[in-house]
């Protein structure tokens, strides 16, 4: 009772009448359409876009748990998390994930192993300035892998001043569950001609707690961030930007970790590193036509370095007590992209390329079987060194046909080759105590994949608040070097490659209605997929699994966004998706399609530099489950955040306190590797940030 009439008493004192210029002046009222960048290659309002698409927000992230990328993804519809570690973490965009989602830095392309992927680690949140998400093949800029969608993480980054500027931030974060924190460091000098950008972050986390005290055990983390950007403006139209970063973690716990580990396994990044170096270069025209040129260049490198060790050896059979497979990843890529404007025709037109390089090797040391029971040491590569070139020519014409109607047409074509050298195995002889076995598992390869890309859609401004569209597209995805030559043997069961694989052919159709009004916006989003080829693992033995290509997949689904600003101070908002996927091959459900879920909560701005938040969040029972994959119970979590923002002795301070699954509430992610384990989502947990910056 006293807990109930705290909070009412709350929330009371928030929701005070105050005059409405204050409101307003403090950022009351409500948000604006937000701007899309990455599905036009320019600024675009996202409800001018046909095919979904979402934007993240700074505020979004501040106050997701840890400042989780992955979590502040999920708020969006068609989003689900599908890791199961605060660092390891990745997100599907309606049903699909992985290799059929690009991820990109500042639009440059990130490439790492599919089957322990963990790519949302690599960046720190504190140095991310917004992030847009595409929902499947909506736009032509991108090519093989963009059949689930494109994320695009836009990192902060200087701007340049009509006068000398500086200006830093500072920022510390604290939390229960799991228990640690991070801090924060940033810098930055500009001017007219030149602007500079550096900053430095550190976490350090422990292991997860699931409702009622459950460990998670092999959850904990720690990671290193360092960043600088340098804009130069050697004449007013270019504008060049060098960029470079670098992330470090150690001994980063992956409790889940992909189906195809044993169940009792251990599996560890002990010193992952993830580099990037690009050049960017922007060219502002005053011609009849055309108006801008912009190129980058850029280098990423991605060391992984994974330690999988075995707590209990079962009986019989010569068995792994630890592997050590490390792999480097390197790509190397550009574009060169324009934009030009004629008769109600604004055209981005270009081409761009990227070389993905990989170098394995492993370790593993095996115990034989009884009477020996001898220990081996066997060395070997999980996948042969190979590389993958995409070279891409693109296309997108958004045409205005009058003052109601627009059409956009994309389309784009791409050559990849992939080449990889033959791969030989090493396996325990239990019959010899010296000499092991070993095989040729792929030979000398050599393929070559042409892909296309084409949409057309259609957005109708039936009045000044309500508007439709209607998007029909086809993408596709090409096998990547992990699908076409991995080899995982680590107890139990293996899994191979498949060199000869087909691309995915994606055929997409979405409908939109969109209404913006002065107090009220919503959204409601209806699209198909079939994905024909698709790319899917299938038993060819007892303890064999091989990828292959079965006949086609299909996924359905709905998504309802609404924001009521029902007074000046207070606003409701919620979400929610539907999907249902189907392998049509094998006549069952198809993995990794999230049952329903959605949201539902307030956002209160009362004026004076307060906010709050509270929401309630809801995943419904899955019983459509293929074979051997557990269904899962429905769960709903409760979570609130208090922020104040003011200024003192020349500063600016921000300091928020969150609370997530405030009824500590025990449940499992439907998407989370499980591996025979039973992995719990995060219980209660508190929070506090704080921000100095001037």
């Amino acid at each position: 009772m006293r807990k109930t009439c705290a909070l009412l008493l709350l929330l009371g004192v928030i929701l005070r009448p105050q005059p409405l210029a204050a409101a307003e002046a403090e950022g009351g009222g409500l948000r604006l359409d937000p701007i899309n960048i990455t599905a036009r290659g320019y600024a675009s309002p996202q409800s001018q876009t046909p095919g979904g698409v979402g934007v993240i927000l700074e505020e979004d992230l501040t106050q997701a748990p840890q400042s989780s990328l992955a979590d502040a993804l999920e708020r969006l519809p068609g989003v689900n998390r599908s890791g199961d570690s605060p660092w390891g973490q990745d997100i599907s965009i309606r049903g699909l994930s992985g290799p059929s989602v690009i991820l990109l830095i500042d639009g440059k392309r990130l490439h790492t192993a599919t089957d322990i992927n963990a790519r949302l680690g690599f960046l720190n949140p504190a140095d991310i300035e917004r992030v847009e998400v595409l929902k499947g093949p909506v736009s032509a800029l991108y090519g093989s892998g963009s059949i689930g969608g494109v994320v695009n993480i836009i990192t902060r980054k200087p701007d340049f001043t009509d006068a000398a500027e500086a200006h830093g931030k500072i920022a510390a974060s604290g939390a229960t569950n799991p228990s640690g924190g991070g801090i924060y460091g940033a810098f930055s000098l500009s001017g007219p001609a030149a602007a500079a950008f550096v900053s430095g972050a550190f976490r350090d986390y422990g292991d997860l707690y699931g409702g009622d005290k459950d460990r998670m055990e092999n959850s904990s983390f720690m990671d290193r961030q360092g960043r600088a950007s340098l804009g130069l403006r050697p004449w007013r139209p270019l504008t060049l930007r060098l960029e470079a970063m670098r992330s470090t973690g150690s001994d980063i716990g992956l409790p889940g970790g992909p189906a195809s580990m044993p169940p009792r396994a251990t599996v560890t990044y002990t010193h992952p590193e993830f580099t990037l170096f690009g050049l960017d270069a922007d060219l502002e025209l005053d011609g009849p036509y055309l108006k801008n040129l912009e190129g980058d260049l850029y280098y990423t490198k991605n060391k992984r370095r994974v330690l999988v060790s075995e707590a209990v050896r079962p009986a019989g059979g010569a068995w792994p007590i630890e592997a050590r497979p490390a792999a480097d990843h390197e790509t190397w890529g550009g574009k060169l992209q324009s934009r030009s404007e004629f008769g109600g025709h604004t055209l981005s037109a270009g081409l761009d390329f990227w070389l993905w390089r990989v170098e394995s090797e492993r370790y593993r040391r095996i115990q034989l079987p009884a009477p020996n029971n001898q220990y081996r040491e066997l060395y070997d590569s999980p996948i042969p060194d190979a590389r993958q070139l995409s070279l891409g020519l693109f296309a997108e014409d958004n045409w205005k046909l009058n003052q109601s109607f627009t059409l956009n047409l994309g389309a784009r074509l791409d050559r990849l080759n992939t080449r990889a050298e033959s791969m030989v195995v090493i396996t325990p002889n239990p019959n010899a105590l010296i000499y092991q076995n070993s095989r040729e598992i792929y030979g000398k390869s050599n393929e070559n994949d042409w892909g296309w890309h084409g949409h057309a859609g259609l957005t109708w401004n039936m009045s000044s608040s309500w508007s439709q569209s209607l998007l029909l597209s086809s993408g596709y995805r090409a096998a990547d070097i992990m699908e076409r030559f991995k080899y995982i043997s680590l107890g139990g069961i293996d899994i191979y490659g498949n060199p000869e694989l087909k691309p995915e052919r994606s055929w997409h159709a979405e409908y939109g209605l969109r209404f913006d009004g002065e107090l009220v916006n919503a959204e409601l989003r209806l699209f198909a997929d079939i994905i024909g080829n698709y790319i899917a693992e299938k038993a060819s033995g007892p303890t064999q699994r091989r990828l292959e290509n079965v006949a086609a997949a299909r996924i359905y689904g709905a998504e309802l966004e609404a924001r009521w600003q029902c007074t000046q101070y207070l606003a409701l908002l919620g979400n929610m998706t539907w999907l249902y996927g189907e392998d049509r091959e094998n006549k069952e459900p198809l993995p990794g399609v999230a049952p329903l879920s959605g949201l539902a909560g307030l956002e209160i701005t009362p004026g004076y530099g307060f906010r709050a938040r509270l929401d309630g969040r809801f995943i419904a029972r899955q019983s459509r489950a293929p074979k051997g994959v557990a269904h899962t119970p429905g769960a709903a979590t409760l979570n609130a955040s208090l922020g104040y923002a003011f200024e003192a002795a020349g500063f600016a301070h921000d300091i928020s306190l969150a609370g997530d699954n405030l009824l500590d509430a025990s449940y499992h992610n439907y998407l989370a590797h499980e591996r025979g384990q039973t992995l719990w989502e995060p219980g209660i947990a508190v929070r506090v940030n704080y921000s100095l910056s001037f």
